[in-house]
């Protein structure tokens, strides 16, 4: 019976130990990665997490951000885009859910707009780009050109003309650096100027006492008996144009001696000179010639052609009002002077076909001014050019 029991025991235990079995937990399973590849176009960078290639847990949220150069704007991210949170910021988020390809993409910032405004006055237009105001890249050449109207000549442009290549010119380029405003200007190309003044003209006087006074009847120069201590000086009045004759012109002035003592040494002219070059110069004067002219008779009243300083044309008179006149075709320049016949032609040359400006006045030399004071008066000015 002893040996029985214990075979009982035996078996009951084997038993429990089967029912009582221990559970293992199962080995763990790798953790899933993600390769995130980071690229940038010219004209900026990735600076979070940088550019190359970097590994990331599936489902982790990496914070991007891409930073352009000077210069530049940011434009996009490219690629591999589908879980970017928004592919229009800077610094967004990616989502790590397989491997990607990213491009952080940039391009150059545009110049800045410069407008200019274009406007002109009345006897023309601008053809080129027109009038109004329009808008261009910032260092850009812009071709002006301006058309004149039958009948009206171009002037100048006015305004902002630094950058202008040649503000006299009709047809010319303005490279726009800022917004700028200009005016192309036009004129009469047959003007009558019954009063001279400072519209078209810019009146002067040289020595002590020399008077120039535009009255209504016309310019009026007085010359003093005393009008400088240098024996080398010239004195006189005169009223120059403010714009220049180009090409075909004929030039007319009327004039009065009315305080004419003779042998005065004093010359009246019409002048007609090359701007900003005196010497380059043709006049024709209505001339007193003085007791010290000495390489010509004294007390002589004549009329005579300067050209440069050398005298043609000299012509024997006793007017005491008429019209001097120039009149240049081509290179060829003719003088006149007025009677009641008609135009009496003094002097015909062959001359400058540069523009030129007109100039009228009295003046003299102190060491041929007989010292006794001279009035003239200028009536009406008279510039034609042709018209086509």
């Amino acid at each position: 019976m002893r040996k029985v029991s214990v075979l009982v025991i035996t078996v009951a235990l084997i038993a429990g130990m089967v029912g009582c079995a221990v559970e293992v937990d199962p080995a763990p399973q790798p953790q899933v990665k993600h390769r995130l590849t980071i690229l940038s176009q010219n004209g900026g960078w990735v600076t979070a997490p940088g550019e190359g290639v970097f590994d990331y847990d599936d489902g982790a949220v990496v914070v991007i951000t891409a930073t352009p150069a000077s210069g530049y704007r940011f434009d996009g991210w490219v690629g591999d885009v589908t879980t970017v949170f928004d592919v229009n910021m800077t610094s967004t988020t990616i989502t790590m859910s397989a491997d990607y390809s990213i491009i952080a993409s940039f391009d150059a910032i545009p110049p800045p707009l410069c407008r200019l405004t274009v406007s002109s006055t009345s006897g023309g237009s601008v053809a080129t780009p027109g009038e109004g105001t329009f808008s261009y890249d910032a260092g850009t050449a812009i071709d002006l050109v301006a058309e004149a109207y039958v009948g009206y000549k171009f002037i100048s442009w006015t305004g902002d003309v630094e950058t202008i290549v040649d503000p006299s010119a009709a047809s010319t380029k303005i490279t726009m650096n800022d917004n700028y405003a200009i005016t192309a200007n036009f004129m009469e190309a047959h003007i009558y100027l019954d009063e001279i003044g400072p519209g078209a003209w810019s009146v002067s006087t040289y020595g002590k006492g020399i008077e120039a006074t535009v009255t209504e009847e016309g310019l009026l120069v007085n010359v003093a008996s005393d009008p400088v201590d240098d024996p080398q000086a010239i004195f006189g009045g005169f009223a120059r144009s403010l714009y220049a004759l180009e090409g075909d012109f004929d030039a007319r002035v009327d004039y009065r001696l009315m305080t004419w003592p003779r042998g005065s040494g004093v010359r009246v002219g019409l002048i007609v000179v090359v701007p900003h070059i005196l010497e380059k110069g043709l006049n024709v004067e209505r001339v007193s010639w003085g007791s010290a002219e000495s390489s010509h008779p004294p007390l002589r009243e004549v009329y005579l052609v300067n050209r440069e300083s050398t005298i043609s044309g000299i012509t024997d008179t006793n007017d005491i009002s008429g019209t001097l006149r120039t009149r240049r075709e081509g290179a060829s320049v003719s003088c006149y002077y007025s009677t009641p016949e008609g135009w009496h032609e003094i002097w015909t040359t062959e001359w400058s076909t540069e523009d030129v400006e007109i100039m009228i006045g009295v003046w003299s030399h102190e060491y041929l001014f007989g010292g006794e004071e001279a009035s003239v008066l200028f009536g009406t000015v008279e510039i034609v050019e042709p018209v086509p």
